[in-house]
């Protein structure tokens, strides 16, 4: 099982489903962030960056801005995690309407 982002496709913004594998312990957090009410998403900027972001229907609540490449996945696990025990492990507000 992997990751599910929704994709933003330059130029126009149009979305895309995708999966992205990050290994069964990041997909464990991950799954318990979406149960909280929480969504992946994910676009190449017009720069060449890739933002990856943790978000609901009120904010973006989690960042990750990488160069496109391998170093991609490693700041997407990064901000997973950070975002899992700040919000979820430790208490933090359940999302869901």
């Amino acid at each position: 099982m992997a990751v599910k982002f929704t994709q933003y496709i330059l130029p126009d913004g149009r979305k895309k489903p995708v999966e992205i594998d990050l290994g069964p312990e990041i997909e464990t957090l991950a799954n318990d962030i979406i149960q909280a009410g929480f969504v992946f998403e994910i676009e190449i900027l017009s720069n060449g960056m890739v933002s990856a972001t943790i978000s609901n229907d009120e904010a973006d609540h989690a960042h990750s801005i990488t160069p496109n490449g391998p170093q991609v996945p490693e700041g997407i696990i990064s901000m997973i995690r950070k975002f899992h025990d700040a919000q979820i492990k430790n208490g933090g507000t359940d999302q869901r309407r």
